[in-house]
């Protein structure tokens, strides 16, 4: 299960291992989190069943706020 540590900002999750080879950082379109590796494997197709991907656990660190929520905003969704 993915757990938050509130004081220094990190989250535990899972990810597909391919994502996390070739991916992470690097892939405009973005990589995907799960809260639990049974999630990961539910929702990607190489993950499931026999798929050969793999899964690994990862720690996500918050460094900075690059922009601030602002829900008053108007958001892409209601353009």
């Amino acid at each position: 299960m993915a757990t938050t540590d509130e004081k220094q900002k990190r989250v535990r999750c899972f990810m597909d291992g391919i994502d996390w080879q070739h991916h992470l950082g690097s892939d405009p379109a973005g990589t995907e989190l799960f809260p639990t590796a049974e999630d990961a494997r539910n929702g990607r197709w190489c993950l499931a069943e026999d798929g050969g991907c793999g899964i690994v656990e990862v720690e996500v660190r918050l460094v900075r706020w690059v922009e601030e929520q602002d829900f008053g905003r108007e958001t892409r969704n209601e353009r």
